[in-house]
């Protein structure tokens, strides 16, 4: 211990001794004083006897004895007998009637108090002393004349006495007080001798900054207590106007420059044990980059200028709750996935977090609950990848439990992206969840009777035509259970009721789940709901306008009882009923404000509310309540988010050239980290990176390391290359080896280069070392190479590169390579079974064997493939030994092979799975193509799912025989005898069966011969059809197509929009159109591949009788000028005519 800290001590000790001995003085005095009382006058009466005689006189004994000892008023003259004065007459009487006397009197002392007191101070001790009178002597003094007051006598036992205190306990006071007077100077003084560094560490220091803390927040709530303490109760109270609507009744609002500033609350919630503390979740500040990015604030009713805490986040904070059985912590869900636990007790940061891993959450986490008991409780939390996880409050290190949400009925991806989750009262294993494409499901945390972990795919409450904000079961309270009721809100702009389906009684089929009703009040974004806690019908909604609603079912089903506009007319993100008794609700703005509203009476349930909400809710099902008619949700606008804005903007900017992207950058910081993004998200080349290393320049072509240092600072490199997500290599670049060890040396093997690159192309032309250095990430997603067919091992960058690509990118989803695989390389992709697009364009490279592992692939949804080199013979045995599904997830098909491979391939395609199908047939010199199975096949496996077929055969002959061909319908093919190559149309009416085809496309070298009759037969079973391309025109002079066909398909084709077919034009007759023919109203593009017509005006009007919103007609670019005249004679039609095409 320091010498000073024991001279304090020791100085602390004296004086409580000093003040011991004088309290023991103090009691001394007293029990002497006591013992003398009747012994005659006090030493300070004796003193105070002795002052008065050195002013007045001593009086003389015998006045003194022969006074008036008659009881008198204290204070008054005595008046009934007078006191003889010495000196001239003592009295005399005026004129005016005024007594006057020449001599002051003295009043009889009688019981006097040694000090003046009222009835408010402290009871002192009474003394009694013998009355005394005093000599009077000769003064002038006018005297009024006093009325003759009625005589008043006394017993002694009324008789008021001296009162006297001991002067000694007022002399130690008054030396105490100088003494802390003295201390407070010597303080003072000592405090001007220090230092400005000793001043600052006494305010920094961690316990007075504590203390200031502390002591501020009571005065702030002793403040802030609404308490009139001088309110004047007998006054009547005036009835002053509310200035709340309705009955809602604003209490206070909650506002802080340090958390509310360029921020929005995101949640809100109150404390189960302090009914005065609320909680509210804010996201990022973009103005303010040293901030954190999230902030939780818990506000206090008694205190409204600050926070009671705050709590920081290094990311945004979505979701917050207090935990119901620990009054003390706070969970937070956040942006990132991970979920935060803060603790009152300790200072702003976490006090427990999740990692950042596969582990637990990776994607926002919008919605959190705690349930369970005190003793057996666990925080449930998803995310909008479709995770729920399960937490112990004390272990946030991994998951209890873990579920994902799948649904396999999802289109793109089984996901389930939940964005509100809520659990019914009781209950801790079955939630229901909101999720982004507007529906509403039923999971469970564990396997119970009937019903597996997970989600129930069957069970759908499909009524939302957006994405639902939040879900709100109904409170468990009172005589009748509602809890299977619940709410949602959505931003369709309506809120909609729902009753949960029986869990005793899940569905094995799917099975929709309409809303019992919908309310559609509001006129914005309905971004949240609550069932009251305490009053069965009464709910609260909040919406994009700023409009807090409060319905009440047993009033009205059609309109709220109340409605308040909520602050600055911002959106309102979050509604939070209290937990005591329901009359207060918080409500988180998007401006960063929190208010709180009181309804009043509204929140006392009656006895009756319970049976009457069994009736409204009975007259709702039973459709006696009039309300909204539940019906199919209308398809609804998408609107943009902030970012897509944004993204359309720099688009926009983009094609004006980088230097506006450059000013925006340079603009502010709101807009710089999106328009860097914008401009370095894309590369087609590695120097812009290259320049930002130190030290490295440009010289004769190569880049050099010229710099001294041999470690160059790579922060501006790291800055930037964090950016770039798509890179494609246009050339190729040399680097000097220096460069490259200096790369390798920082990065590899532990780091990649490029974190957050997602897409990647190379070519054997431009692939250098570094460039497959700086193009492996482990989250590449696409990857695009092309090695070429005669420089095999020329290469060995692009080689090791795909090689390492292989092994690292464990998020590779789409690869596309071109050119001659080494057997290694063939291995290592027919081993990917996690891709879900693949194109491969091999050659003779390809084998039998990889193509069988490729049909296998169980996520492969789009596939290309070239398989010219398969020989049919050994892919049917392979097939016929092969027990795998194929193809068990593909949708899109594109394949170049013999039909004979085509349609052995297309048979082990599943049936209506696939959605696109592009053939293109390819067969050896003088073998026919086999079309008749290969469009059999097709018929058969999609007739219920195929909407676009392309078509393609392609022969290498010569213009002689294509000219020798229009005489015959045989073409003679080099070196082979002569076929039949046309493919004939009776196989293409098996493609009649199509009902959903929208594109149908042929392009033969020689097209098939198809008559005004064929097409009649083959388009009437293709009701959907929007865009046809039947080729060129066939060689045949037999067959062929007229006007009459455009008839035909103005008849069927409802929704064709564009056309490509070539109808023999010159010398025909359109007079021969039907005049009860109907007109198409959808097709805008039509493209002639015959000769123009002779009569361009007379075949204009009647194109515009058929197809009158026909905006563009093209023909063969050789005879532009002719068709030109058509399109003129077209325009000229719809300026005549009512009908002008938009």
């Amino acid at each position: 211990m320091s010498d000073k800290r024991r001279a304090e001590l020791e100085a602390k000790r004296q004086k409580l001794a000093e003040l011991r001995k004088a309290r023991a003085d103090r009691m001394k005095a007293d029990t002497e004083r006591r013992t003398t009382e009747v012994a005659g006058p006090t030493p300070v009466r004796r003193d105070l006897d002795d002052l008065v005689n050195s002013l007045v006189g001593s009086p003389s004994r015998g006045s003194r004895e022969s006074g008036d000892r008659s009881p008198s008023i204290p204070g008054t003259p005595s008046i009934g007998n007078l006191v003889g004065l010495p000196g001239p007459s003592a009295l005399s009487m005026s004129g005016s009637g005024r007594a006057s006397r020449q001599s002051d009197f003295s009043t009889s002392i009688g019981p006097t108090l040694n000090q003046p007191s009222s009835s408010t101070d402290h009871v002192i001790e009474r003394v009694l002393t013998p009355r005394i009178y005093s000599d009077l002597i000769d003064v002038e003094q006018e005297l009024f004349v006093l009325p003759r007051k009625e005589r008043v006598s006394y017993n002694k036992e009324v008789q008021t006495t001296v009162i006297e205190t001991d002067d000694r306990a007022d002399d130690y006071e008054e030396n105490l007080r100088q003494r802390i007077l003295r201390d407070h100077d010597i303080e003072r003084e000592r405090l001007a001798q220090l230092s400005e560094e000793e001043r600052a560490g006494i305010l920094t220091a961690p316990e007075f900054l504590d203390f200031v803390e502390q002591s501020s927040k009571i005065v702030q709530r002793a403040l802030n207590d609404g308490y009139d303490y001088i309110r004047d109760y007998t006054i009547g109270a005036e009835s002053g106007e509310d200035d709340s609507e309705g009955r809602i009744k604003r209490v206070c609002e909650f506002y802080d420059e340090r958390c509310g500033k360029n921020r929005s609350i995101t949640d809100v919630d109150w404390s189960p044990k302090y009914p005065e503390l609320s909680i509210a979740s804010y996201n990022k500040n973009p103005a303010a980059l040293n901030e954190p990015d999230g902030i939780v604030a818990v506000w206090n009713l008694h205190m409204l200028e600050r926070p009671e805490f705050i709590f920081h986040s290094q990311s945004d904070v979505l979701s917050v709750t207090f935990s119901p059985f620990h009054s003390n912590l706070i969970f937070g869900g956040t942006y990132s996935g991970q979920i935060l636990l803060w603790d009152t007790r300790s200072k702003h940061l976490p006090v427990l977090k999740t990692p950042l891993s596969a582990a637990g959450h990776t994607h926002p986490v919008y919605a959190m609950q705690m349930v369970g008991t005190q003793n057996a409780h666990n925080l449930i939390t998803s995310s909008t990848d479709g995770t729920v996880c399960s937490w112990l409050v004390d272990m946030l290190a991994q998951p209890q439990e873990t579920l994902e949400l799948v649904h396999t009925g999802h289109n793109k991806t089984g996901e389930v992206a939940i964005t509100t989750l809520d659990f019914p009262d009781n209950e801790t294993t079955t939630f229901w969840v909101g999720t982004e494409e507007g529906s509403v499901y039923q999971a469970n945390r564990h396997d119970r009777a009937g019903a597996k972990a997970g989600l129930n795919q069957y069970d759908v409450y499909k009524g939302h035509a957006g994405p639902v904000m939040s879900l709100h079961f109904h409170p468990l309270i009172g005589p009748v259970d509602f809890s299977d009721l619940f709410l949602t809100s959505s931003v369709d702009w309506t809120v909609k009721l729902w009753r949960a389906k029986s869990l005793a009684k899940p569905s094995t089929t799917p099975h929709v789940i309409s809303p019992l009703y919908s309310f559609d009040e509001a006129d914005d974004y309905v971004y949240d709901v609550k069932w009251h806690p305490a009053h069965p019908a009464v709910f609260g909604m909040a919406d994009g306008s700023g409009r807090f609603d409060l319905w009440n079912l047993n009033t009205d089903t059609e309109v709220p009882v109340a409605s308040t506009n909520v602050g600055s007319g911002r959106a309102i993100n979050k509604l939070q009923w209290d937990r005591k008794d329901g009359r207060r609700a918080a409500l988180g703005g998007s401006d960063g404000h929190l208010y709180i509203y009181d309804i009043g009476d509204m929140a006392l349930p009656r006895e009756s509310e319970w049976t009457d909400l069994q009736k409204t809710l009975a007259g709702i099902v039973g459709g006696q309540t009039t309300g909204v008619a539940e019906s199919a949700p209308e398809p609804m606008q998408r609107a943009l988010l902030i970012d897509e804005i944004i993204r359309h903007i720099f688009h926009f900017s983009a094609e004006t050239g980088l230097d506006t992207l450059n000013a925006l950058a340079r603009c502010c910081r709101t807009w710089e980290d999106p328009a860097l993004d914008y401009l370095w998200t894309r590369l087609s080349s590695i120097a812009p990176l290259l320049q930002l290393i130190p030290g490295v320049e440009l010289v004769n072509g190569i880049y050099v390391f010229q710099a001294l240092h041999p470690t160059p600072d790579l922060t501006r490199f790291n800055f930037y290359a964090a950016r770039v997500k798509h890179i494609s290599y246009q050339r190729r670049i040399q680097v000097d080896p220096a460069v490259l060890s200096i790369l390798k040396g920082k990065y590899l093997p532990s780091t990649v280069m490029l974190p957050s690159l997602r897409s990647a192309k190379l070519s054997t032309t431009n692939c250098s070392e570094i460039q497959a250095c700086l193009s492996i990430s482990d989250t590449l997603s696409k990857l695009d190479i092309d090695l070429g067919f005669k420089t095999r091992g020329s290469n060995e960058h692009i080689n090791q590169y795909l090689q390492d690509a292989i092994k690292t990118a464990h998020s590779l989803q789409h690869l596309s390579i071109r050119g001659t695989l080494t057997e290694s390389l063939m291995r290592s992709v027919s081993s990917m079974s996690y891709l879900h697009t693949l194109s491969l364009r091999l050659g003779p490279s390809l084998t039998t064997v990889a193509l069988l592992a490729v049909l296998s692939f169980p996520n492969l949804s789009e596939l290309e493939i070239h398989a010219g080199h398969i020989d049919p013979d050994d892919l049917s045995a392979a097939l016929s030994e092969k027990d795998t599904l194929s193809f068990p997830s593909l949708t899109q098909l594109r394949i170049r092979a013999h039909t004979q491979v085509l349609a052995l391939i297309l048979d082990e395609i599943p049936i209506d799975v696939l959605h696109t199908l592009h053939i293109e047939a390819e067969e050896a010199a003088g073998v026919p193509a086999a079309w008749n199975p290969v469009l059999r096949t097709i018929s058969a496996k999609a007739s219920n799912s195929l909407h676009n077929l392309i078509l393609e055969h392609h022969i290498e002959i010569d213009d002689a025989e294509v000219e020798n061909a229009s005489s015959t319908e045989t073409v003679t093919i080099p070196g082979s005898p002569k076929t039949d190559t046309p493919i004939p149309f009776s196989e293409l009416q098996t493609l009649g069966s199509l009902r959903h085809l929208w594109r149908f496309v042929l392009d033969f070298t020689l097209p098939p011969v198809i008559s005004d009759e064929n097409l009649t037969s083959i388009v009437k079973g293709w009701p959907e059809l929007r865009y046809l391309d039947l080729g060129l025109a066939p060689a045949s002079q037999d067959k062929f197509l007229t006007f009459r066909s455009l008839c035909t398909l103005a008849a069927r084709t409802p929704k064709l929009t564009s056309l490509v077919v070539a109808p023999q034009l010159t010398g025909c007759d359109p007079v021969t159109i039907h005049a009860d023919t109907p007109s198409q109203h959808s097709l805008t593009r039509l493209t002639f591949t015959c000769p123009p017509p002779t009569n361009s005006v007379e075949i204009a009007q009647h194109l515009h009788r058929l197809f009158p919103m026909l905006l563009e007609v093209d023909g063969l670019p050789e005879r532009e000028e002719e068709w030109a005249q058509v399109r003129k004679a077209l325009s000229e039609c719809h300026l005549s005519s009512e009908i002008l095409p938009l």
